[in-house]
């Protein structure tokens, strides 16, 4: 027999600070993992408190330049009172349509060649059944494909944010020329 609720919850962030605006509750996040609301099935977010998952449901992601913001509602908002900041959010993995994977989890970080040449920004992961492969954004917003696998993914920096590639000079030159 399954369980009514199964959990496989996966940490996206932090939550660094409260606040609200005309009677809208906010919560402002650090984000780690990277994620959209369009990917939520359902709008449920986690903390843990005492050994207690405690449901968060949100409204609406809100981003400020560098800042994200979860929209919840007073009753919601009302728990941080009594909860230290920052703490831990996290999200079902069971309650998103493109699960978090180490490999999706990389949406953001910076990508540089052998040569530490910033190369851009990691804009997607497919995670293709005959090939995975990063989605990178150039400096001009040129999107290039590149295969997730040790003839080019050199090393990988979670704490910089970084990717660095190797044997890549064809795979760009192959996008500039066409």
């Amino acid at each position: 027999m399954s369980n009514f609720l199964e959990f496989d919850l996966v940490l996206i962030g932090n939550i660094i600070r409260t606040s609200t605006l005309n009677n809208n509750f906010f919560i402002q996040v650090n984000l780690l993992n990277y994620i959209h609301l369009n990917n939520f099935i359902k709008k449920f977010l986690f903390i843990i408190e005492d050994n207690l998952y405690i449901p968060i449901l949100f409204k609406n992601i809100i981003t400020e330049k560098e800042k994200i913001y979860f929209e919840i509602s007073e009753y919601n908002y009302n728990i941080f009172e009594k909860i230290k900041l920052p703490t831990s959010l996290y999200v079902n993995n069971n309650d998103l349509k493109n699960k978090i994977t180490e490999e999706n989890s990389k949406i953001g970080y910076e990508v540089k060649n052998e040569y530490n040449i910033s190369l851009g920004k990691v804009k997607d992961f497919e995670p293709n059944k005959l090939n995975q492969y990063y989605t990178i954004i150039d400096k001009n917003n040129k999107e290039i494909l590149v295969p997730n696998n040790k003839n080019f993914i050199e090393n990988i920096d979670n704490k910089l944010k970084i990717i660095y590639l190797k044997n890549v000079e064809n795979i760009f030159e192959f996008y500039y020329n066409n």
